[in-house]
Parts: structure tokens; C-alpha cells; sequence
């Protein structure tokens, strides 16, 4: 018998069948459902919620649209201005159209004993490590389809918030600096974005969204 998940087939068609019947009677609204495809839940499957999330590169990040006047991505080296030369970004992720968010990995990158790195000590730790860095056209579908982020961007460490960084892209402040994205579940339980300078600490709390080559 096929499954899907962890369940057979046959009785995962009535169980769809069965929230459509509820939601057509008025008994479960689709805000419920968005709340529950973002836990954990015992039938092992998403309730409308596929692993793989298509990513639209006809709508690129846009950093004065989305952020503010004066941003934009960085260009040319780290040591310059930002202002010439190739845009700072991972290009196999922008070559991505579609993303498995079950093979997202959370990674700080942290040596032993070390309880911090700068976001620039980061970036070179992960381009060493060979990862993917998702960059902000990921960030962007994920922001527009909140209830397909990954449960494990929700977690705490430490009791802290998980700040999930997309390290991507890097993006030039009207000032000048360099910065990069992060998402977060706020204590209020909605989610969030931010930008943080590359050269703030960043702990096992705030660990960057990448993937395997």
C-alpha cells in the first residue's frame, strides 16, 4: 500500500477530505490551518505543504523597495566601497528555482570554545566550508509563504530567538556598511525580519541558512 508520510494513502484522501468538509461548514478556518502546518504534527505530513518551495526569479529582492532609500547590494570586494565591481553573492544560490526545505542546515559555524564569530568571520568560515548561502530571493518566498518556513528557524537556543541569516547576498547600508539579512519568530509569535552589520558578533543562536553542495 502506498504511504505518504506516515500514513497510507487511502486514509490520508479522507482525512483531506474530511478539512475540506470543515472548512466548507465554517469549523476550521484556513488561519488554523496555516498555524498548523508550522508544528509539529502526528500524521508526519504537512496539511497542504510540500517539502519543496518554487523560488519566482522574476521578482528579485529589491534592497530599496524592501528595506528602505539609500540600501542596495554590495558590490566589488569587502575592502572597498561597495559601490564597483561584481555584486557579493553566492550565484548557485541565485541559480536556484526551487529549494528541498527539508535539506535546509542551520550552521554557526563556531570552533571549540568559541562563543561568537563576526557575521565577516562567517561568511568566510561558510565560503570555506563549501556551503550553498541562501540568499534574499529565498528569503523573499519564504517571507511571502510564512507558513512553509521550516520549523527549525522557530526553535531557541539558550533561550534565546533563532536568528536564520541569509548570508546569500550582502547588502550596503546608505552609510556604507555591510549587512545581512536575518528572520526570526518573535516572543509574540509572529514572524520578523532585520538586517545586522557584519561586524556584530553573531553566537550559536543566530546561525546562517545554507545548503549542501
Amino acid at each position: 500500500m502506498k504511504t505518504i508520510g506516515n500514513l497510507p494513502g487511502e486514509r490520508l484522501a479522507g482525512l483531506w477530505a474530511d478539512l475540506a468538509h470543515k472548512v466548507q461548514k465554517g469549523k476550521i478556518s484556513l488561519d488554523e490551518i496555516a498555524l498548523f502546518n508550522q508544528r509539529k504534527n502526528p500524521f508526519g505530513v504537512g496539511v497542504g505543504k510540500a517539502n519543496v518551495i518554487a523560488i519566482d526569479r522574476t521578482k528579485p529582492f529589491n534592497p530599496t523597495e524592501s528595506i528602505g532609500n539609500g540600501w542596495s547590494f554590495w558590490l566589488g570586494p569587502a575592502d572597498g566601497n561597495g559601490l564597483e565591481g561584481k555584486p557579493e553573492q553566492d550565484d548557485c544560490s541565485l541559480a536556484l528555482t526551487e529549494v528541498d526545505l527539508s535539506e535546509i542546515l542551520l550552521e554557526a559555524h563556531l570552533k571549540s570554545r568559541e562563543t561568537s564569530i563576526t557575521g565577516e568571520e562567517r561568511l568566510r568560515r561558510l565560503i570555506a566550508a563549501d556551503r550553498i548561502r541562501l540568499d534574499l530571493g529565498v528569503f523573499k518566498t519564504l517571507w511571502d509563504n510564512k507558513e512553509m518556513i521550516p520549523a527549525s528557524f522557530s526553535g531557541r537556543t539558550n533561550n534565546n530567538a533563532t536568528c536564520v541569516f541569509f548570508d546569500g547576498q550582502t547588502l550596503r547600508s546608505p552609510d556604507g556598511q555591510r549587512f545581512t539579512l536575518f528572520l526570526s519568530l518573535s516572543g509574540g509569535g509572529a514572524w520578523r525580519w532585520g538586517v545586522r552589520w557584519l561586524g556584530h558578533d553573531r553566537f550559536v543562536s543566530g546561525p546562517s541558512a545554507v545548503l549542501a553542495r
